[in-house]
């Protein structure tokens, strides 16, 4: 979303917008495993920290996952030329 900003590419926007999918599942499939792997074997220590590790990870990748997708959006509206919403002056008043 980043390289879409600075090279004002709204194809790679788009494309970085149509991967926020992917993430979201891919979430859901990991939450789901570890749960599963919680239930049907109670790892205990240095397993049960990944396992927690690993579902606060995934949770902050899907969260910038979202991030990366408003940029993206954000690309397009500032490529086509059309008025994005700010909420004013920014900083320090």
């Amino acid at each position: 979303s980043v390289e879409a900003v600075v090279n004002q590419d709204t194809d790679l926007a788009k494309k970085t917008i149509a991967r926020d999918h992917r993430v979201n599942r891919d979430e859901i499939e990991t939450d789901e495993l570890c749960l599963l792997i919680l239930a049907k074997w109670q790892p205990m220590a240095t397993d049960l920290r990944f396992i927690t590790l690993a579902l606060k990870m995934v949770t902050d990748l899907e969260r910038m996952a979202d991030h990366c997708t408003n940029l993206a959006e954000q690309v397009i509206f500032l490529v086509r030329g059309e008025d994005v919403r700010h909420p004013g002056k920014l900083g320090k008043q």
